[in-house]
This record gives C-alpha cells, structure tokens and sequence, in this order.
C-alpha cells in the first residue's frame, strides 16, 4: 500500500469522485489517498484496527475463510464501492478479506476515529443506506447463482474478473480452492473452455481468453456485481490519468 502524499493530487481525487456531498467537512479534510497493488490486501478478516473505503478506481475480491481453514470467494466489486461499513456500524473487527485483483485508487478514514462523526452526519447516513440496500440486493443474487452455479461458470467469471490484459495466470490449486471444486473438475472446466475456443493454452504458461464475450456468457454472471450508482458520485479516473 502506498499513500499518496501530493495534496494536488489528492485535490484532484477529491473534487472529480465527488464525495464531498456525502462526508462533514471535518472527515473530508483528514481522507488519505492510497494506492494498492495488484494481490495486496486492503483488509483481513479480524484485523481489530478497520478502515472505511472508499474504493475510486479499480477492483477487489472479497472472501472469507471457512471452519476447515479454506479461503472461500464471496464476490468481486468494482469502483464506485465500500469496504468496512458493517465494521462501521457495528464497531467490531473486519468480517472479510478484501485483496486487490487489479490496481485500485481509494479514500480511507479510520472507522473508530470518525464512527460517531460520520453516524451523525445526514448526507452520509442516507449514502450509507443507499449502499447497503445495493449490497443486500448484490448478495442475494450471489448467493441464488452460487447455489446452482456449476464449476464451469464458477471459473469463467473468475477467469475474467482477474484475467490481466487477456492473461489468466492464478495457481490452479489455489483457485480449486477458491471455487470449492476439485483440482480434476477445474481442469476438466478450463480445458473444455479451450476445446470451445474461448481460451488458449499459452507456451509461457497461463491460458489467453480468446473469447472474452462467450466466456462471458459461460460464467452466467457468478461472481459479478451491478456496479453501485449514486448521485453525485462518480468512479473513475480523474481526466487526464
């Protein structure tokens, strides 16, 4: 993690995300800007010190891990999103693992420092309900597909979720794992999706999505979430990144 010390800079955050309808100007005035590198954690489950994120740009796994110890996926999220609401309201540790899959840019705030400030503030309530009404709708949805999602779609939305520049390259033990299949049935999945043409071996090792739309298709959605709108807020890069 790197914080990103030019006031300019976080100046220009802060003025094109727009969040300064929805935070008291004293929390507005202490947000640090801070960049997470691909596969770097955000947070961990049961980190007793949790921050509120506000994620700006870029995508995050979340997961948790089960009784056995197995690292389970719950589901990948896009900018414009938070981590730690629930940590927020509920003063307690963080419930999740939140790890990076591409770069991200967000905002944080220390959520013992300004629970009181921000629970106390209209704007930000009414943001705050506004989120949580989309993540319950999100986790339903989840949890429906995931039911009766098969290893097949399971793999291809992860597949596409953290694929880089078209390159798939996660360890297939882990992402076993991860999927809560077998090492058999992931590669019985994989290799049907080359057979099929929507992907490629690569000599160098990982596979190349040759067909991102039809595996899209394939994944039926698993994994995937509506991206959070509201008003006022705006993902993304400043102009000119």
């Amino acid at each position: 993690m790197r914080l990103i010390q030019d006031s300019t800079e976080r100046a220009r955050w802060l003025e094109h995300c727009g969040i300064a309808e929805i935070l008291p100007p004293t929390a507005l005035e202490q947000l640090e800007l801070c960049c997470f590198e691909r596969g770097e954690s955000l947070c961990t489950e049961e980190d007793s010190s949790p921050y509120l994120f506000f994620i700006l740009c870029g995508r995050y796994k979340l997961t948790r891990l089960t009784v056995a110890g197995q690292e389970c996926l719950l589901r990948f999220f896009d900018a414009f999103s938070l981590i730690g609401e629930l940590e927020l309201l509920y003063n307690g540790p963080a419930r999740t693992n939140a790890i990076a899959v591409e770069p991200l840019i967000c905002l944080r705030l220390p959520c013992n420092r300004w629970r009181a400030v921000l629970l106390d503030h209209n704007p930000f309530l009414r943001f705050l309900c506004g989120y949580l009404g989309y993540k319950t709708v999100q986790r339903s949805q989840n949890l429906t597909l995931s039911l009766s999602a098969s290893v097949s779609q399971r793999a291809a939305s992860y597949i596409l979720a953290t694929a880089r520049d078209g390159l798939f390259l996660d360890n297939h033990l882990h992402l076993a794992e991860f999927l809560s299949c077998s090492h058999r049935q992931l590669l019985r999945a994989i290799a049907g999706f080359c057979q099929d043409g929507l992907l490629r071996r690569e000599p160098g090792g990982g596979y190349r999505i040759l067909d991102a739309n039809a595996l899209r298709a394939a994944s039926g959605g698993v994994y995937a979430a509506d991206p959070f709108c509201y008003p006022g807020l705006r993902p993304g890069a400043p102009s000119g990144e």
